[in-house]
């Protein structure tokens, strides 16, 4: 996963303007540093308070923060005033940086059981956090008809006009090459009971497709800088259709199609930033950042799924992104996160966006679920979470389809047949399997498969002494697979594909290593 590190930043020199904000971080500060009375912990105090996501209960103030030029304000020989070597401790206690891959801090896991995934109450004690600067006030009419004729987003309106609660939608981005996902992501809201979702289609043949089904949707037609249409290249043109949205004062909950939607997501959100958006981290440190060797570092917030406020400042990012899309070559997720986290600097201008990271249990990556969730019988069966996103595995429909049978069919095997990375469990388990070699004929079962079988009533597959297997879809081969797990197994490979086939008698229930599909079959009788 992406990390991001920044210096900290230091409190021997710095300048606050007269602004609500700094005030409320000033507040702040000097409630951590009575309570912390380190005087190495002021820089790093600093730094996460200006530059770490909001989340769970903490909430962060908004203020935004420039570097000085160190060519303007240097000390010694010229260097910016940094924090002395003696905050450099590593609090985490993670030494190197890879070392914080074994991190397994589930710090929210008492609080996601009792409480679930409902927002919950910063102190009252402290000052809150920035107010949020919105395109269309409060008050006015909305959609604004002005803005609406000026921009030519008369069908937008019309649609969020219909669907929006609140002034709020959420909205995902297809064209015509990932039907079978959007099938899948659209399952997901309509189970989850979402009545303002939509879709943005990016040509005529997703809206066809889209309006065929009756699901409420956006014609936006796009291309990507390149012209290619794969999801790398298209995963950019988010950000110029969140611009339509946020003009008309519309706030967006943005999902890629590979998210499984468990419950209606709304009623979850805080509200209280401009940004706030799901992590690829799986625990507290790697979701909320940590202290490495004196520094601050944060794991990459996926541009994946997000919510955006419709404010000046979230509208600010979207032009920012929409641009570096059409003239950087950079990955859409990476200048996410740069722009959310980058300060000012030289002629470089912040954004200004305030940020919140989502709960690692409420709004899941894969990683997540399939790596640490799934095998805590807990979390698995006391607690619901809001949405899984598949973006860490490349089984993604497959996946998708597991996740929504366990969670709106209670049917539970199917999550438990995937590994913690990639491939199923029954993939590992055949790959280890001897496939070259005769099957050994002193072996009663394998003496007694040799002959003819029925596939699925499919006849004839031919088990030849060798190991040579005829099928009615292309020759293959045939060999032991017995196992301590696998009592009375024999493998079939033909097509390309690996089947493991367990006998009862002259039964067999044969399942496919790629997928777990299954079939039933039997042995011919035997003649002569």
């Amino acid at each position: 996963a992406q990390t991001m590190t920044i210096a900290p930043i230091s409190p021997a020199l710095a300048y606050y303007a007269a602004t609500t904000e700094a005030s409320a971080l000033a507040q702040l500060m000097a409630h951590r540093l009575a309570a912390d009375a380190d005087s190495g912990a002021e820089g790093f105090a600093l730094t996460e308070e200006l530059f770490s996501p909001a989340h769970d209960d903490v909430h962060r103030v908004g203020a935004t923060v420039r570097v000085l030029s160190d060519g303007c304000f240097g000390v010694g020989r010229g260097s910016v005033a940094t924090v002395s070597a003696t905050s450099g401790r590593v609090r985490s206690g993670y030494g190197n940086p890879n070392e914080i891959l074994t991190s397994r801090r589930f710090d929210r896991k008492e609080q996601v059981l009792s409480r679930g995934c409902a927002p919950l109450r910063a102190s009252e004690s402290l000052p809150p956090p920035r107010r949020l600067n919105y395109v269309v006030p409060a008050h006015a009419a909305w959609p604004p008809a002005h803005a609406c004729a000026a921009l030519g987003l008369q069908a937008l309106c019309d649609l969020v006009g219909k669907i929006a609660i609140s002034r709020e939608v959420i909205a995902a981005v297809s064209n015509k090459n990932i039907f079978h996902m959007l099938t899948l992501f659209i399952n997901g809201v309509k189970a989850a009971g979402v009545a303002n979702s939509m879709v943005v289609a990016l040509d005529e043949e997703t809206g066809a497709w889209l309006k065929e089904r009756k699901f409420n949707y956006y014609l936006r037609p796009l291309r990507s800088r390149s012209g290619g249409t794969g999801n790398h290249e298209t995963s950019g043109l988010k950000f110029k259709v969140l611009i339509d949205f946020l003009s008309i004062g519309c706030s967006v909950l943005l999902s890629d199609v590979d998210v499984i939607w468990l419950s209606n997501p709304f009623p979850f959100l805080y509200r209280d930033t401009d940004v706030e958006g799901m992590s690829d981290g799986w625990d507290d440190p790697t979701t909320y950042g940590y202290e490495y060797q004196g520094m601050l570092r944060v794991f990459a917030r996926n541009s994946g799924m997000f919510f955006l406020q419709a404010t000046n400042e979230s509208l600010v990012m979207m032009r920012r992104l929409a641009h570096r899309m059409e003239t950087e070559y950079t990955w859409d997720q990476t200048a996410y996160n740069e722009e959310q986290f980058y300060p000012a600097h030289g002629r470089h201008g912040s954004v200004g966006v305030s940020s919140r990271v989502m709960n690692y249990f409420c709004n899941l990556n894969s990683k997540t679920f399939f790596r640490f969730l799934r095998d805590d019988q807990k979390l698995l069966e006391g607690f619901r979470p809001v949405s899984v996103h598949v973006n860490y595995h490349p089984e993604k429909p497959q996946r998708m389809v597991d996740l929504h049978a366990y969670y709106y069919q209670q049917e539970k095997s199917g999550i438990h047949k995937w590994n913690g990375g990639e491939g199923s469990k029954l993939g590992s388990e055949c790959k280890a399997i001897a496939k070259n070699g005769k099957p050994d004929m002193s072996r009663p079962l394998l003496k007694r498969v040799v002959g003819q079988a029925e596939w699925g009533g499919i006849k004839w597959l031919t088990f030849a002494e060798d190991g040579a297997l005829a099928t009615p879809w292309g020759a293959g081969r045939w060999g032991d697979a017995t196992s301590d797990n696998r009592p009375d197994t024999i493998f079939a490979e033909f097509i390309g594909q690996v089947h493991l086939l367990q006998f009862e008698g002259d039964i067999f229930h044969s399942v496919r290593c790629s997928d777990g599909e299954k079939v039933d079959g039997k042995l011919a009788p035997k003649t002569g």
